[in-house]
């Protein structure tokens, strides 16, 4: 199955790490697939800081790949058939599981978009403003309606 997250599923050589253990993404590595993958791995953990070395080089540098033992054991992204403890490389379990999670949170609804179901689908847009009839709605329906601005009055 290919890659599905916005962020990665265009890239080839994440593609390629999915299905192919020559492709694994290892330290040293350079270029925009590392950046997807340092920008994944931020975005899975906002308290993660990378050096701004790595990240311009969009290299794979040390922190980059402490960052990626982390989350592996974190996870517990281990190949049972031959390892007993979690390896610092982006191979293919590592790279599914990093886009099974970027799929999750781009599912997920955040501050400032509504996601409401409609007759054809999900509808995503963003809101800007504050008032929270419009910041309301879900994946399990349409957000509620907003009240009259002058109710009647009963006495």
């Amino acid at each position: 199955m290919p890659l599905r997250s916005q962020m990665l599923r265009d890239d080839k050589a994440l593609q390629a790490a999915l299905v192919n253990d020559s492709a694994h993404v290892v330290p040293g590595s350079r270029g925009p697939h590392v950046a997807k993958i340092q920008s994944a791995l931020q975005l899975l953990d906002k308290s993660l800081r990378l050096p701004a070395n790595e990240l311009r080089g969009k290299h794979y540098g040390p922190r980059t790949a402490a960052a990626v033992l982390e989350l592996k054991r974190k996870r517990k992204i281990i190949n049972l058939s031959y390892q007993t403890s979690p390896d610092n490389i982006v191979g293919k379990m590592t790279i599914a599981r990093l886009d099974e999670e970027l799929v999750a949170l781009e599912q997920r609804p955040s501050p400032g978009r509504v996601v409401c179901t409609g007759s054809s689908g999900p509808i995503v847009t963003s809101a800007e403003s504050s008032d929270p009839f419009l910041l309301v709605g879900g994946p399990k329906g349409p957000a509620p309606r907003k009240p009259p601005a002058n109710p009647p009055m009963t006495f």
